[in-house]
């Protein structure tokens, strides 16, 4: 299964970058893309990548934000990919647009509606099914994320508008460690 970390980006950088073998272990479970986003300037930064090796992936994972305002930290998202659907490209790695103020990463598998375009992945359908017609604030409603998070089972979601805003949907499902989940 995929791996989806949110978290500050400080605590992002301090322990992905220097946890020894950690991002081996990693990429060697997860090799089949990368994503990241953050906010700035008023809109999400997307990274998407195919990474050959640890050390491009240390490289990507060097452009993750260092906050300039330790009162301002800088929420991000990084997905590291585990082909479940779809082809191994660029067009399948997380993030994915929701909308024009909004992303999306996915962690699990998605039986919704895969069967229409086998070459993409379960989280493509999904969001072009579901997702693309809710306006921002409907996406971070606590009320709409519990009913999504009820929707889409054991599967956990990370969803950042350009506002800056990160929400996490089954939270609970996950594991949060040194202020990363």
């Amino acid at each position: 299964m995929c791996l989806l970390i949110t978290g500050k980006s400080d605590a992002i950088r301090n322990t992905l970058l220097e946890t020894p073998g950690l991002i081996e272990d990693i990429y060697a479970h997860n090799p089949d893309g990368l994503g990241l986003m953050w906010p700035e300037n008023g809109k999400v930064a997307i990274i998407k990548a195919l990474p050959r090796s640890v050390e491009e992936v240390m490289k990507l994972l060097e452009a993750v934000p260092k906050p300039e305002d330790t009162r301002k930290p800088i929420p991000v998202a990084i997905h590291f990919r585990m082909r479940t659907h779809g082809n191994i490209d660029i067009d399948n790695c997380h993030p994915y647009r929701i909308n024009e103020h909004a992303w999306l990463m996915h962690n699990g598998v998605l039986d919704t509606g895969n069967h229409k375009d086998k070459s993409k992945s379960d989280t493509w359908h999904f969001v072009q099914d579901y997702l693309t017609t809710m306006p921002v604030d409907v996406l971070h409603n606590p009320q709409y994320l519990a009913l999504l998070g009820y929707t889409i089972g054991h599967n956990t979601f990370a969803i950042m508008s350009d506002d800056g805003r990160l929400s996490e949907v089954n939270c609970h499902l996950g594991v949060e460690v040194g202020g990363l989940w």
